[in-house]
């Protein structure tokens, strides 16, 4: 298995979907102070993009991809306008804005590449989006590959024993 860094940047606005009393912008969930994508939109994007771009390749490899639910990337305010039996109105929602950049990480298996899962996100992005909101029917979550690059294991190196002299064991 494989950890990978992943960037795409936005070519429609990904709004965040969740409401709270008081009338606020509708919001993204959150862990902490980051945003969460649940890792089953990725893999409905990941499905779609591996049938389009590699018929061969089994959509089983692409299932098998695990995306971490939080997302790296600055939250900001956005108005969706909207007609509603003919009366206009606008909506306030957290947004990842067009043209923003955000970074996800994910474990690939053992059979999947760096270019096999850029090729997938690739293929499928600027048809299927990821929104928490309207990412099917209004199109809001499109989005471009921008990198996807291998993150480099911290090794643990345990301390050294130190003797009593205050020398350690390793010269």
């Amino acid at each position: 298995m494989q950890e990978v860094a992943i960037k795409i940047r936005f070519k429609t606005a990904c709004l965040g979907a969740h409401r709270y009393k008081g009338g606020e912008a509708a919001r993204f969930e959150r862990s902490g102070d980051h945003v969460i994508f649940m890792p089953t939109w990725w893999r409905e994007i990941l499905e779609y993009g591996a049938k389009a771009s590699n018929p061969s390749m089994a959509v089983e490899l692409a299932r098998s991809v695990t995306f971490s639910p939080t997302v790296d990337g600055q939250v900001k305010s956005f108005q969706r306008h909207y007609t509603n039996n003919g009366r206009r109105g606008w909506c306030t929602h957290e947004a990842f804005v067009s043209g923003q950049v955000i970074g996800v990480r994910a474990m690939l298996p053992d059979n999947m590449t760096l270019e096999d899962l850029e090729r997938i996100l690739q293929t499928a992005g600027p048809y299927k989006g990821i929104s928490p909101y309207g990412k099917d029917a209004l199109g809001f979550g499109r989005f471009d590959v921008l990198e996807v690059q291998p993150v480099c294991a911290q090794v643990y190196h345990p301390p050294r024993e130190i003797e009593e002299n205050g020398s350690s064991d390793t010269a």
